[in-house]
Parts: structure tokens; C-alpha cells; sequence
């Protein structure tokens, strides 16, 4: 009988072990990847869950901030945390927290109405992004009748002796700008101020300061009073060509609360009582009156140039041209026009007495989470 070698069989053994071997060790390779893997997974799932609640962390800091002040919206360094946060090109801040950190930006709509709180959280190599609409529920749709002063066309400059702005409890009134305020000559303005652009000197401004607003239109006169039509048909007396009051004159058009209509430019270096309605441009030398229209001038196209020591009251409305004033006197009334506003001869502008300068707080709250 033959039998196979021993050597032969010591060898498939041998060969059956080595094989045992490398199934094991794979296997063990196998779950150690697998382990290592379900780790990193770990990790990664636990930043991101970070992540996720710095990112919620940063919303609610933000919101606190607004609901202690919603006039704080537009400016972002108003979110700064001490000595955790650092300013992101001026658009955004990153605030050191937790392990992590959070990023904020902010961006007004609608005039103020709407802020959209957008932040983006970190943790490791983890990041998240939460981003919620903040409104103010008591939000009213402005107008530039709204406003003591309103330019809608551009910049206001205010240079030394440029008087105060006020209402006529004393109270701090407020002006808006479709532009930038230039104060110079260490001037003040004593109102809250609201602009499309920036203030070349924000501590020289008494009141709140909001840049960066939205544009306001001019508005229309009939928006709060009769159309210029209206007051040329019904006007008690009408002047063609440019109408000149001069000094030591008076003028008072049926009692001091008709209407004249003026077909040209006028000038005004005496007394005034009632409402001048023109086509061109005033110069006011002397004083002017409004009466019961509450208008002292108005005027499409012309510009209004406020040269008097005298007092003056009521509206003075231009829809496209500019305002200048460059002497000391006192306007109880309000300046509306579609150009420019240039103060610098110490006037100071007020609304009438007894008049009431409503302010409506805002209630900022969440309106909705949009990430």
C-alpha cells in the first residue's frame, strides 16, 4: 500500500494555517478601520451637533441686541463681544464661543422693517449656518412728510452755529437724508438722524444715528395737502411774474390765511401772512406767516433760500430743488424738499407748539427661520 509523505501533508497545514492567518488579520484590519471610521463619524457628528448650536447661539445673541435697541441693526459693530469678537471687513462679526465659534452678518430691507440674522457656526472642521427674518411689528410706512427736515435728493451740510432741530416740547426731532451729513465747524445737530449714507462726525450728533437706510421719495404735496393745481385754481389772489415784498412792507392775503399764487420768483424782504404758492424759487429776507393752509411757500421746481433774522413759520416745500438757510432765524414749521439741505447761519427749526411728535417704539420679533 502507499501512503502519501508526511512532509506533503505538514506542508497543507502549514499553508492551511498561513491561510487562517490572513483571513483573521484581514478581519481584524477590517474592524479596525471600521472603529476608526465609526470615530471620525463620531466626531464629525458631534461638531456638527456643536456647530449647529453656535450657529443658534449667535442668532439668539443678535436678537437680544435688537430687541434692547432695534436702532442698533445697522451698525455691526454693535455686536462685538468684549474681547471674543473681532470685525470681518466691516460686514460681519466672529465671535469666539464654546469650542468653536460664530459668524454674524445683518442685512436691513424695506427701510428698517425687515433685518435678516444670518450666522454661520464652527466647531473643528464642522461648520452650520442658521439664518432667521427679524421684523419690527410696529412698523409704519414712512414718508417724508414724517420728518422736521427732509431732503430727498442728497447730502446735508451742517457747519457752526447751525442752530438746533427740535419739536416744541423741547423734544428731539427727526430728519432724513437720501445722502451723507457733513457737520463741520464743530457744529451740532441736536436730532435723530436717519441717512442713506454715512455722518462725517457721529459724536457731533445729539440724537440716534441710522446709516445706511434705505432711499425715501420726495414726497408729492398732495400727499398731506392740496395739489399745486388746487391751489392755483382757488388761490385768493394770483401774480404773474416774479413778486417782490420789500423791506418795511407788509402783505397779509385775506387776513393772513389766503392763498396767492405767484407765477415767477419771489422775494421777501418785509411781512408776509398766508401762503405763497409759486412756480420759481424764494428768497426769504423778511418774514413769512403761513395761515391756516399751514404752507408759508411751495414750489415745484424752485429752490428756497432762508436769509432772514426774522421768524418765519409753516411748511416750506420744494419737490425737486434745494434749501439753504445762511442767517440766524427761527422756523416753526417744517423743511420738506426734493434737493439738498445746507444750514450754516445758526437757525433753529422747530416744530409748532402744541404740537405732538409721535414716536412709535419698535417691537422687533422673529418672523421667520429661513435656514
Amino acid at each position: 500500500m502507499k501512503t502519501k509523505p508526511r512532509s506533503r501533508k505538514r506542508g497543507y497545514a502549514l499553508v492551511t494555517v498561513m491561510g487562517i492567518m490572513i483571513v483573521m488579520g484581514a478581519t481584524f484590519t477590517l474592524l479596525l478601520k471600521s472603529s476608526e471610521q465609526s470615530v471620525y463619524m463620531g466626531d464629525i457628528i458631534e461638531n456638527r451637533t456643536r456647530a449647529s448650536a453656535y450657529a443658534e447661539a449667535g442668532i439668539e445673541f443678535a436678537y437680544a441686541v435688537l430687541r434692547d435697541d432695534f436702532t442698533k441693526r445697522t451698525n455691526i459693530t454693535n455686536f462685538l463681544y468684549e474681547s471674543k469678537s473681532v470685525l470681518l471687513s466691516g460686514t460681519a462679526v466672529k465671535t469666539t464661543y464654546g469650542e468653536g465659534s460664530y459668524t454674524l452678518t445683518l442685512t436691513t430691507l424695506n427701510n428698517g422693517q425687515y433685518v435678516i440674522v444670518n450666522s454661520v457656526g464652527t466647531c473643528g472642521n464642522s461648520s452650520d449656518e442658521v439664518e432667521v427674518v427679524c421684523e419690527d411689528s410696529n412698523y409704519q410706512e414712512v414718508n417724508g412728510f414724517d420728518y422736521l427736515i427732509f431732503g430727498g435728493g442728497g447730502n446735508m451740510t451742517h457747519r457752526i452755529g447751525g442752530g438746533t432741530l427740535v419739536d416744541g416740547d423741547g423734544n428731539t426731532e427727526s430728519i432724513h437724508f437720501n445722502g451723507d451729513l457733513n457737520n463741520s465747524g464743530n457744529s451740532d445737530t441736536e436730532a435723530n438722524v436717519s441717512l442713506t449714507g454715512t455722518a462725517s462726525d457721529p459724536d457731533s450728533i445729539t440724537g440716534s444715528l441710522q446709516e445706511n437706510q434705505s432711499s425715501i421719495a420726495t414726497p408729492k404735496l398732495e400727499e398731506r395737502y392740496n395739489s399745486f393745481a388746487w391751489y392755483q385754481q382757488n388761490a385768493d389772489e394770483t401774480y404773474d411774474g416774479d413778486y417782490t415784498l420789500k423791506n418795511n412792507k407788509t402783505d397779509s392775503i385775506d387776513g393772513g390765511d389766503g392763498i396767492l399764487f405767484v407765477n415767477g420768483d419771489v422775494t421777501i424782504s418785509g411781512e408776509f401772512y398766508g401762503t405763497i404758492i409759486a412756480t420759481g424759487s424764494l428768497s426769504v429776507k423778511g418774514s413769512l406767516i403761513a395761515g391756516d393752509s399751514g404752507i408759508a411757500f411751495a414750489t415745484q421746481n424752485g429752490d428756497i433760500q432762508f436769509n432772514t433774522k426774522s421768524d418765519c413759520s409753516g411748511l416750506f416745500y420744494s419737490e425737486t430743488g434745494d434749501f439753504q438757510q445762511t442767517a440766524q432765524g427761527v422756523i416753526e414749521g417744517q423743511i420738506v424738499v426734493g434737493g439738498h439741505f445746507k444750514s450754516t447761519g445758526g437757525s433753529d427749526i422747530t416744530l409748532p407748539s402744541g404740537e405732538e411728535s409721535i414716536e412709535v417704539v419698535p417691537n422687533p420679533v422673529i418672523a421667520a427661520w429661513q435656514k
